[in-house]
């Protein structure tokens, strides 16, 4: 049998990631992984004859490991006998029906047939193929589902006097339908990743998944082949959760959001439509002070508050934040690393180690740093510079060949001698000094060295101080100095 081998080892990772932590269909999980739905689909069915159902169980393994893993010829046996799916749905809409009981009998029926698991799958496949709009139910800890109001506050800029109007961004968890809203200047990914952020501190955690619609600070590409935006996608995974999104002209895939945009509207934006607020800051404090009210008020459905609701059965399924607050970065894909193992970032040119010529990175782009990924893993972290045209190069990512030719120069040479220290770098400081340009006293610097190498650095520490005593720092001075103290 052929063994499968996916396009990038990547996507074996994000397939199997959103197989074991999310509800989503297979054509879902193709569409967003750029796989087909056959793949999927078999990484589903090794999933289940593996008996692999908790995602933390394999997040370590490489990439290279899980394709070794998902990608063996399976054993296969005879198709086992599957039940009358339609008699299985008409079954779970009765009352007490769980789909356990279900399987328990089916496996009376047929002592060999299909696992719990199998079964579950099939029977969920099946449900999702079928045209009828279905009231959804939402797990605690499963997902939260953000939007922006078409409506929001305005205030007066403090500097220009100009009134400014800025976005409304609303978030919820729909199990228990507590609500987050604060104002942001734009729509723009900064400010998007910015209120992801505020909303999952908020929170207190993270879910599993953050359904958005399709705007460009989400996703590059809309449905039906969704494409996150690699910031979004890199905010939701430094929290643990997985950016997921919406069919166009469906508002029900985030129904309980829709909803809570409108009561956020009546609730905060109808009380508060008479105030003057004179900064961002000023607007998002009363803002805050009333979603304190809304999610301490009882709901008329369920006689209870969203913050009750949430403090009793959600708080406690949400993934734990970590101890360090996210950070926007911008990505530059790079698609192929240069033969001199130096890539362009916004005119500068940063070193990745050489082994890497001729692959594919990217570059994470902070406000003072430039990191380098591969794989997603880090290879290389360097300190922002916009210095156009030039060069930042760590020798560790050289090859020997070039980091040896790299010290043969006034400031690989000033480098080497500092790390030397002592009278070395001093002589090696009025070399430099007494040469008419730079490149006269490397050749001097290279004796020094090559003294160091014959002799040992202390008795060549000696002899330079020796020479600097004498008022004669040359390296002529510190060859009849060691001679000196050989004949003794």
């Amino acid at each position: 049998m052929k063994k499968h081998k996916p396009a990038h080892a990547l996507n074996v990772v994000d397939i199997v990631r959103m197989l074991l932590r999310t509800k989503h269909e297979d054509r879902h999980i193709a569409a967003s992984t750029r796989t087909s739905k056959t793949t999927v689909r078999r990484y589903r069915r090794l999933l289940a004859e593996q008996n692999i159902t908790d995602w933390e169980a394999i997040a370590d393994l490489q990439p290279e490991q899980l394709v070794d893993l998902f990608n063996k010829p399976a054993q296969r046996g005879p198709q086992k006998p599957h039940p009358d799916w339609a008699e299985v749905h008409t079954q779970m809409q009765r009352k007490h029906v769980t789909i356990q009981r279900l399987w328990t009998e089916y496996r009376k029926a047929i002592p060999d047939g299909l696992s719990y698991s199998h079964f579950a799958d099939q029977y969920k496949q099946y449900v999702g193929r079928q045209p009828t709009n279905m009231r959804q139910h939402h797990a605690p800890g499963e997902k939260a589902e953000v939007d922006y109001s078409g409506d929001s506050l305005s205030y007066i800029d403090p500097v220009t006097r100009e009134r400014r109007t800025p976005q409304l961004f609303v978030g919820v968890l729909p199990a228990s339908s507590l609500l987050f809203a604060t104002c942001l200047p734009s729509q723009r990914s900064p400010d998007f990743i910015e209120a992801i952020v505020r909303m999952l501190e908020y929170f207190g955690g993270a879910p599993i998944e953050i359904v958005s619609d399709n705007l460009k600070a989400g996703f590059l590409k809309p449905m039906p082949d969704p494409w996150a935006h690699p910031a979004f996608r890199d905010c939701c995974r430094y929290y643990g959760a997985e950016p997921s999104a919406v069919r166009p002209y469906h508002p029900r895939d985030k129904a309980t959001v829709e909803s809570s945009v409108g009561y956020v509207q009546r609730e905060i934006l109808g009380a508060l439509r008479d105030e003057t607020f004179h900064s961002l800051d000023e607007l998002n404090a009363a803002i805050a002070v009333k979603l304190e009210e809304l999610n301490d008020r009882p709901m008329q459905l369920y006689k209870e508050s969203r913050r009750a609701r949430f403090e009793r059965f959600e708080r406690s399924t949400l993934r734990p934040l970590p101890a360090e607050r996210y950070t926007y970065h911008e990505y530059v894909e790079i698609p192929r690393v240069p033969q001199d193992y130096h890539v362009e970032v916004h005119g500068h040119f940063y070193s990745v180690p050489h082994e890497l010529i001729g692959q594919r990175v990217d570059a994470r782009i902070s406000r003072t740093r430039v990191e380098i990924l591969h794989m997603r893993r880090l290879v290389a972290r360097h300190r922002f510079s916009g210095e156009l045209g030039h060069h930042t190069t760590d020798p560790e990512h050289q090859t020997p060949e070039h980091r040896h030719q790299a010290t043969r120069s006034p400031d690989g040479m000033k480098v080497w001698a500092e790390q030397e220290g002592g009278h070395v770098q001093a002589l090696a400081a009025e070399i430099f000094k007494r040469a008419f340009q730079p490149f006269a006293a490397v050749r001097s610097c290279e004796e020094l060295r090559a003294l160091i190498k014959k002799h040992g650095s202390e008795a060549v520490q000696k002899a330079c101080g020796a020479a600097m005593e004498m008022k004669s720092p040359t390296v002529s001075s510190v060859k009849r100095c060691l001679a000196m103290d050989r004949s003794r």
